[in-house]
C-alpha cells in the first residue's frame, strides 16, 4: 500500500512538472520586439536599425526582421533550448550599424540551438556571447 502511494505520488510529480515544461514552451509563442542586445559583453543599440528588430515564435517556426532582412526558419522546442532548422533570410545590404545588429541576431539562429528563458514579459537568448533580450509585442 505504502509503495502504491509512493508510485502514485512520483506519477503525479511527474505530470505537474511536464505540465509546468509545456506551459513554459506555449509562454514562447509570441510575437517579441528587441530591447538589449550585447556581443561578448558589448552592447550593440538595437535602434540603429531602420524598424524595429522582432521575431514572431509560432508553433514549430519563426520569422522576424534581423535590423536589415526578413529571416525565418524551423524549430523545436525543449525545456529551455530553441533548435532552429532550415533557416533563410533575404539578402539585402543595409547600413554597418543595422548589419552588425542583423549579424548577431542571424547567428543566435543559424541551424542550431540557443539557450532562452521567459522573465516577467521578457524573452532572453543566449549563444556563444550573444545576449539578446526581447519584450513581449504590446507590453
Amino acid at each position: 500500500m505504502k509503495s502504491l502511494k509512493l508510485f502514485s505520488l512520483a506519477i503525479a510529480l511527474s505530470a505537474l512538472y511536464m505540465s509546468a515544461c509545456k506551459e513554459e514552451n506555449m509562454r514562447i509563442y509570441n510575437t517579441w520586439n528587441l530591447i538589449t542586445l550585447s556581443v561578448d559583453g558589448n552592447p550593440i543599440d538595437p535602434t540603429n536599425s531602420e524598424k524595429q528588430v522582432f521575431i514572431t515564435v509560432d508553433d514549430q517556426k519563426f520569422n522576424g526582421y534581423a535590423g536589415c532582412n526578413l529571416f525565418f526558419g524551423n524549430l523545436k522546442i525543449q525545456k529551455n533550448k530553441i533548435q532552429s532548422s532550415s533557416t533563410g533570410a533575404t539578402k539585402m545590404l543595409c547600413d554597418p550599424s543595422a548589419m552588425e545588429i542583423e549579424r548577431a541576431i542571424l547567428q543566435l539562429f543559424s541551424d542550431s540551438s540557443v539557450d532562452f528563458v521567459i522573465k516577467d514579459k521578457n524573452l532572453v537568448l543566449e549563444k556563444e556571447g550573444i545576449q539578446a533580450i526581447f519584450e513581449a509585442k504590446g507590453q
